[in-house]
């Protein structure tokens, strides 16, 4: 499709661009160039002949939104604790709020962050989260979230987000048929098909390159595994996490499936009362949380039995949300809220979103009719992926009109020994410094003397060669 509007002169002064261009080569340019949104206008024309006449322009505008610099050192006091802190400046030209979230990666692979201290002395919070335009630093504690580790490999980056939508954008899509549950490992998509079509009556686990689409060969077939269908899936401790749905045998029971051998490893007995059908889960904190079909939300404990306890009961609170046929599908935890998908969605409305008291703070719609089929839903750290069982396919949808991001790299250690004594001034001791890049450093006051050492090995070396025993 092109839309074309170079026939009549902008509406409004600062809007820039304007020529003919092709859709699709927009979204894609949208994805790859974050710092572009994207502006659709349609005028209602009369011709001199009487004719109606439409003509739908467009314009792209650049976002105000930037991560303008990032870094981050390390800072090992006497304490037996590794505390790295991570100071970034962000901007945005309009004075919006901005959702701003981080990530760690040790050679490629994700490293957890759960343990974050807003409590950087000079800087008021919040500095992680919703923030407003400036330099923000927080800490990261990887001795609790990431101990014994140490090398030059980590990235360190940071995403922000604003201009959030009432319309899900949708930015890429693909065909499975009815795709039921879907999770993201933190590299792939694991989507699983559950329900029975003529012709393709088969359950099957799939592994999904998000980028390619392409379906991998070691997806399992798990027709022989479930005694009836299943509803969403999410991904945990390298274990895929599926519930069981409707209300067959597995009605709501827990499944640890072991996606290399396609096995089930454990299962759980129903975790919400009989009559009522599982349908979302998600993991957050410590916890896995199921929902059921109305949006009675329970925190399941991780290890067995996996006992259940009603945690939020959305259906007391918000009465008719979730009426007759319409029903809660599907949960995920992101951008510190919870996220309920709705199927089918009054007025297209099928995300909403919710605080941790249960409030109501948002809801999003489809740009076009949703119907039945809203079924399993997972965030990528960017944007949702959601199933729609009624018309095949898997749909990426972005609330964001703008975001930005900056990766950084260096050196960080986490490995024993940790100092945990008094650091007198007559003291060996390793760390209490503070420089950019990591704590790869070892020291011994002596007076005003100091001895410096660098890297790995050597700082080992040189420790034992302290205490007398090299």
């Amino acid at each position: 499709m092109t839309i074309a509007s170079d026939r009549w002169t902008p509406p409004f002064a600062d809007w820039e661009g304007w020529f003919a261009l092709d859709i699709d080569t927009l979204y894609d340019n949208w994805v790859v160039g974050p710092n572009y949104g994207l502006q659709l206008r349609q005028q209602d024309l009369d011709s001199d002949d009487g004719q109606e006449m439409y003509s739908s322009d467009a314009c792209i505008f650049p976002c105000s939104l930037f991560v303008d610099s990032l870094w981050f050192f390390e800072e090992t006091d006497c304490d037996g604790g590794n505390l790295v802190e991570i100071c970034y400046e962000v901007t945005d030209a309009d004075g919006d709020s901005i959702f701003v979230e981080f990530e760690v990666t040790d050679s490629d692979s994700a490293v957890p962050t759960h343990t974050v201290l807003d409590t950087v002395p000079g800087y008021l919070p919040p500095n992680i989260g919703w923030v407003l335009s400036g330099t923000h630093c927080f800490f990261w504690d990887m001795g609790a979230d990431y101990p014994g580790y140490e090398g030059c490999d980590f990235d360190i980056g940071i995403n922000s987000f604003n201009e959030t939508t009432e319309i899900l954008t949708v930015t890429d899509s693909f065909y499975i048929p009815d795709a039921e549950g879907v999770a993201w490992d933190g590299e792939y998509l694991r989507v699983t098909r559950s329900w029975y079509d003529s012709g393709l009556d088969t359950q099957r686990v799939f592994r999904v390159d998000p980028i390619t689409h392409e379906i991998f060969a070691d997806s399992c077939i798990t027709d022989d595994l479930f005694d009836g269908y299943t509803a969403d899936c999410e991904w945990y401790n390298g274990y895929l996490w599926i519930l069981g749905g409707g209300l067959s045998n597995q009605r709501a029971k827990l499944f640890k499936f072991d996606v290399p051998t396609c096995t089930i490893l454990d299962s759980s007995d129903a975790l919400i009362p009989p009559t009522r059908w599982g349908q979302g889960i998600a993991w957050f904190g410590t916890h896995f949380y199921v929902t059921d079909s109305r949006g009675k939300i329970y925190e399941v404990d991780p290890t067995p039995p996996y006992t259940p306890t009603l945690w939020l009961d959305l259906e007391t609170m918000h009465p008719g949300l979730f009426p007759g046929a319409t029903s809660v599908d599907a949960m995920v935890f992101a951008l510190g809220y919870i996220w309920l998908l709705r199927n089918p969605g009054p007025a297209n409305h099928i995300l909403i979103q919710f605080d941790f008291t249960g409030s109501i703070v948002d809801s999003f719609a489809l740009s076009s009719t949703a119907g039945f089929g809203p079924e399993g839903i997972t965030w990528d750290g960017s944007c949702f992926w959601y199933t729609d069982h009624a018309k095949d396919y898997v749909y990426r949808v972005c609330l964001w009109g703008c975001y930005d991001s900056l990766t950084v790299g260096g050196c960080l250690d986490s490995r024993q020994p940790e100092v945990d004594i008094d650091c007198s001034p007559e003291t060996v001791y390793i760390g209490d410094a503070i420089y950019e890049g990591g704590n790869d450093y070892a020291a011994v006051r002596t007076g005003v003397e100091t001895v410096s050492v660098g890297g790995p090995e050597e700082t080992e070396k040189f420790i034992l060669s302290v205490i007398g025993e090299v």
